[in-house]
């Protein structure tokens, strides 16, 4: 598999293990049903190293419903490289991209309203753990202590992830791309104007191949 596959592999990985199994009083004020993450709200500093180096923040709030990452990183591949600095917003079924230069653009989550309904017969640890080994990621019975917090290991396919019980990704390793977590705050969502999305923003092409890309990702 070439490099910028197993790139875009790792981060369909990282959104299963973390941002899909993303107080009933804050579900309520945004009119959201379903917990789509056990916390009610995260930030997480992840640093990057492999062919996609530098820094990632995740922030999630109203249990997983809204999203944001802050992605500040560069890829190289032998003489090639590419430096890429953007915010990604996730707003239920929306998801923004708005790079630090250029236009913002926004698409349709092909995944949202399913999770959404899935969550009605599951709770969010079961259905990440099912869609883990769906790509045969599988538990080792390894724990790992990351941050003061300890993780459970799962691997398979050349992926390897450690994640705490209450669905915090503190470590992913996806055919050499490597992400290992820096700083874990739970206290807040993070700063509400990183939810702000532009008003000129572009719809982008439809995203409904994602879906399937994903559903054979154990196949490779």
């Amino acid at each position: 598999m070439n490099q910028p596959l197993n790139c875009i592999r790792s981060f369909a990985v990282f959104a299963v293990a973390g941002g899909l199994i993303s107080a009933p009083g804050a579900l309520a004020a945004k009119n959201y049903e379903q917990e789509l993450h056990p916390l009610e709200h995260y930030c997480i500093s992840y640093v990057l190293k492999g062919v996609m180096q530098g820094s990632w923040e995740e922030c999630s709030r109203y249990h997983g419903h809204e999203r944001y990452e802050i992605q500040k990183t560069v890829v190289k591949m032998g003489p090639f490289s590419q430096e890429d600095n953007k915010r990604v917003v996730y707003i239920a079924d929306k998801i923004y991209n708005i790079p630090e230069q250029g236009q913002a653009t926004v698409a349709d989550n092909p995944m949202y309203e399913d999770t959404v309904r899935t969550m009605k017969d599951t709770d969010p640890m079961a259905l990440s753990q099912q869609m883990l080994e769906s790509m045969n990621v599988r538990p080792t019975g390894e724990k790992r202590e990351i941050l003061n917090r300890e993780c459970k290991v799962a691997s398979g396919q050349g992926i390897t992830i450690c994640m705490t019980d209450n669905g915090l990704v503190l470590y992913m390793n996806a055919m050499g791309q490597e992400r290992t977590a820096v700083d874990i705050n739970l206290d807040s969502g993070g700063n509400d104007a990183n939810y702000a999305v532009p008003d000129d923003v572009q719809k982008a092409p439809d995203l409904s191949s994602i879906e399937e890309m994903m559903k054979g990702l154990g196949k490779q």
